[in-house]
């Protein structure tokens, strides 16, 4: 499991570290955490293209992004 705290960081930065984690990482689930509410949804549709279903957790002024590799 890969976990990347991306808070503070506007876009692209959130989606380029999200990337070269996946690169660095393949087959693996990813614990993201933004704080950015773009930078949730970007995260989201970059995982979703790439194979991973992807779940969000709000917890107080955090997203937590669970992205798991599809079977």
């Amino acid at each position: 499991m890969v976990e990347l705290d991306l808070c503070g960081l506007s876009c692209p930065l959130p989606v380029i570290k999200t990337q070269k984690a996946m690169k660095d990482h393949p087959g693996e689930e990813l614990n993201i955490k933004v704080d950015l509410a773009t930078a949730r949804d970007h995260v989201k549709r970059l995982t979703s293209e790439n194979g991973y279903d992807v779940t969000i957790e709000e917890v107080g002024k955090e997203y937590h992004i669970k992205a798991v590799p599809k079977a």
